[in-house]
């Protein structure tokens, strides 16, 4: 059984805000594909974020930091961080390439984000998963690499 992808769900355009943030990450990540030092190194660097990065590096896959900038600051909750992160995986797997702000606002992701009921389905196909933590998502299996030290979404 596979989940589906954020990618490929019903959208809604963003907001002026989630826009601006949008434009500001792409700007950042065309001068400096890589901060330095790592914005995850910051003790203000926010929760959301620095759950995407724990779960991209556990699966192994190249990233771009200000795509997970980005997903993170759009997303309202840790859970909606883990989707992304996975969806980000599953596309990376798939392209065998790192995504970038450029792939996501012209390719993956061109008419919006996910519209709230498309991360509940997102949501509720994960837990349709049999797992003894309750949380597909929370599992190894989930990100393939044999890392048991992954934070808990919900």
């Amino acid at each position: 059984m596979q989940l589906p992808s954020l990618f490929t769900s019903p959208v809604r355009p963003l907001t002026e805000t989630e826009s601006a943030i949008l434009i500001s990450s792409w700007m950042l990540e065309r001068r400096t594909p890589e901060p330095d030092p790592p914005l995850e190194a910051d003790p203000d660097c926010p929760r959301g974020f620095k759950i995407m990065k724990q779960r991209l590096l556990a699966a192994g896959v190249p990233h771009s930091s200000w795509l997970v900038f980005f997903l993170s600051a759009i997303s309202d909750s840790p859970g909606k961080c883990v989707m992304w992160a996975h969806s980000v995986v599953t596309k990376t797997r798939e392209l065998g390439r790192a995504i970038t702000l450029t792939d996501f606002g012209e390719t993956l992701s061109p008419d919006g984000v996910p519209t709230e009921e498309a991360y509940r389905a997102f949501w509720k196909a994960q837990k349709d998963f049999s797992c003894p933590l309750g949380n597909y998502l929370d599992s190894k299996e989930a990100w393939s690499n044999g890392h048991d030290e992954l934070e808990r979404s919900d």
